[in-house]
């Protein structure tokens, strides 16, 4: 129900052990897709097949301590699903070859469709803030009492002369920037 099982990869044999689960999830009778690493990755989408190769050969050169790749799979109404795929190469042969992999896999479509969304709604903020005349900004107050900016918008260096970098690390900057805008201020009027 967690939208995650757990495989194992006979690497001589190629044979994939759950495989039906696998293939259950994405809609696939049991058998339906045959059960080898070759069948499944015939399922992957094609700009995604060789970056997951590359992430099993950084595990298998001990790169990576872990295998991980999300990637599209295909389900057997022809929607693209986003599966993560962990895992870890648990025997070796003698000469150095990897022998049996074991992992799990986890369906991470609505995650995936969840933070493209946040991802569009953030670029139209920005765009929006960009055409702001003001500063945009978010400031926080933690439980101890301290703060710090959680977002400015790009138009703070233009404004008051400072990076939102600056900003969001030292909280204060802003405080002496306005402060001697205002000196400046009082003093030509005075």
């Amino acid at each position: 129900g967690a939208g995650t099982y757990v495989w194992e990869w006979d690497i001589d044999s190629d044979r994939l052990g759950d495989i039906d689960r696998g293939l259950e999830q994405l809609g696939y009778p049991t058998g339906g897709a045959g059960s080898t690493q070759h069948d499944w990755d015939q399922l992957i989408h094609r700009d995604d097949v060789d970056a997951n190769h590359a992430a099993y050969l950084r595990h298998a050169r001990g790169d990576d301590s872990l295998y991980e790749h999300a990637y599209r799979i295909k389900a057997s109404d022809g929607s693209w699903r986003w599966h993560l795929e962990r895992g870890r190469i648990v025997e070796w042969h003698a000469d150095g070859r990897a022998r049996r992999m074991v992992g799990i896999q986890s369906d991470i479509t609505d995650r995936r469709v969840n933070e493209d969304r946040v991802a569009q709604a953030t670029a139209r903020l920005e765009k929006i803030a960009r055409h702001v005349p003001g500063v945009l900004f978010r400031f926080e107050i933690h439980a101890d009492g301290s703060g710090h900016f959680a977002y400015v918008s790009e138009r703070l260096a233009a404004v008051f002369g400072i990076t939102g970098e600056a900003l969001t690390s030292d909280a204060v900057a802003l405080y002496g920037v306005v402060l001697l805008a205002a000196a400046i201020a009082y003093w030509i009027l005075q």
